[in-house]
């Protein structure tokens, strides 16, 4: 969970980062540090109150941020070309719904999405930072009402996010103008602050609404992540060591160790700025590599009564260390890259007449002194196109990165169960059941010897206040 979130949040706060690099002109140093800082520090001050409310707030921010540049970017579409988004994207090959290619070496396809990428989004709900919150709720039932609420949510802000996409892509192929081929930004995740610029700049204001949205995601990610990394340290790995010091509090190592993991991802940061591949490709690969042996932990906890520690040990760090290796080798090597349609740039120069969309402004960007960043093609993120027989690359390097999830989830349940089965099982202690997810408690045959059903407890506690930690016949010593 530790690396997972550290390696999490260095990608998080190396996108708004660049976004600023892109709008202001500010060093990517300079922004990388700033953000990190500020997030460390109102963490540290308010603790998870401080953390939760800021999210709400940002959660906010973060919507109007993508609602302002889909609806004004539409708009600015639809007057200026007869075909819709989708029939351009279509053209272009960005709506390839169904490729039913086998290879998982094959960057998207229907099985790689249906199957791979669940799992690499698995770990959002078995992290620290998932947990904590809810676990702060007052009942069972609140978290079950927290999740059904969010379901709507998730699935309007990825929509909306895949429409954001192609509108991105039809909007430039409209205008004949790519600015990465064209050279004036030397990557593709700078496209999307360069695409806010453009748009938005005839409303004064609304690009550093555009870029408080992407500082509401960083903060929100970062705050939650470090706090989360510092209870887990103080509570779980010092445990009794700092609860009996006569020399720190518990709160006041908690806000030591915010401010020790905000410096280590700060650094972390700079070292995405020389990794291939888009922030989301970035992230996705992260989240897959770390957290689906983090997922396999915790199912295998859920699923497998006789699962000891050393099964889970084993099965976990063995499966992180080889998604480590497959993701750092593939950031070492040249991998099969999907081969799709580029705009032109025939649009991106002055005296072209065959548009009648305003195409002087990107060309202005590229001469004028303040944007000179922009001719940057050599540039660390800057993917190499030059072909390259795949046969020459380790088959697992060429791996998609929507796989990563998938193999880390079930390597730790496979190599967890059978580790556990070979070292005693659970040695002689039934698991209790309600450790057990429901549905393999009558398969596993594991019964409990409460007189509670959970659920149950948690509807007679809610009244007065109560959480369901402790049930009826447990003493405080044994929770």
């Amino acid at each position: 969970m530790i690396v997972l979130q550290i390696a999490y949040m260095g990608v998080t706060l190396y996108a708004p980062a660049l976004a600023l690099q892109i709008v202001a002109g500010i060093p990517l140093w300079l922004s990388l540090v700033v953000i990190g800082l500020v997030g460390t520090a109102y963490t540290a001050i308010g603790g998870i109150k401080s953390v939760v409310w800021t999210d709400v707030f940002q959660f906010v921010m973060i919507f109007i941020g993508i609602a302002i540049i889909t609806i004004k970017g539409s708009i600015l579409l639809a007057g200026s070309s007869g075909d819709s988004v989708a029939e351009i994207a279509t053209r272009g090959h960005r709506l390839d719904f169904i490729n039913v290619d086998l290879d998982p070496r094959t960057r998207h396809t229907i099985w790689g999405m249906l199957i791979g990428l669940p799992f690499a989004l698995l770990p959002n709900w078995c992290n620290q930072s998932s947990v904590q919150r809810v676990t702060s709720l007052r009942s069972l039932t609140a978290a079950k009402r927290a999740f059904w609420m969010l379901c709507p949510c998730m699935t309007l802000y990825y929509i909306t996010l895949g429409y954001l996409g192609i509108l991105l892509y039809a909007y430039y192929n409209t205008l004949q103008c790519d600015p990465v081929e064209a050279g004036f930004l030397s990557n593709f995740n700078q496209l999307m602050p360069f695409f806010v610029l453009d748009v938005l700049r005839s409303l004064p204001g609304l690009s550093g609404i555009y870029i408080s949205c992407l500082f509401s995601g960083a903060l929100s990610t970062l705050s939650s992540g470090i706090n989360s990394l510092a209870a887990n340290t103080v509570e779980d790995i010092l445990g009794d060591i700092v609860k009996k010091s006569r020399f720190i509090s518990q709160t006041t190592a908690a806000k030591l160790f915010v401010f020790m993991y905000g410096v280590i991802v700060i650094g972390l940061a700079f070292a995405f700025n020389y990794m291939s591949g888009s922030i989301q490709e970035m992230s996705l690969s992260v989240f897959g590599a770390c957290g689906g042996p983090l997922a396999g932990l915790f199912f295998l906890g859920g699923m497998v009564p006789r699962a000891n520690w050393k099964g889970a040990m084993s099965g976990s760090l063995i499966t992180l260390a080889f998604n480590i290796w497959i993701v750092l080798g593939a950031q070492m090597t040249v991998r099969k890259s999907a081969k799709l349609v580029r705009n032109p740039t025939d649009g991106c120069y002055p005296g072209n007449d065959t548009l009648t969309m305003n195409v002087t402004s990107l060309y202005s960007y590229s001469t004028a002194t303040s944007w000179t960043f922009y001719n940057t093609t050599g540039l660390p993120g800057v993917v190499s196109d030059s072909p390259i027989v795949q046969d020459e690359v380790f088959f697992l390097y060429n791996l998609s990165y929507v796989w990563y999830g998938f193999i880390g989830f079930f390597a730790t349940l496979i190599i967890g169960t059978l580790v556990s089965l070979c070292t005693g099982g659970d040695g002689g202690e039934p698991v209790e059941a309600h450790l057990i997810f429901p549905m393999f408690r009558k398969l596993c045959g594991v019964e409990s010897k409460y007189k509670y059903d959970l659920t149950e407890l948690d509807e007679k506690n809610k009244d007065n206040g109560q959480t369901s930690c402790c049930r009826p016949d447990e003493d405080s010593d044994s929770v």
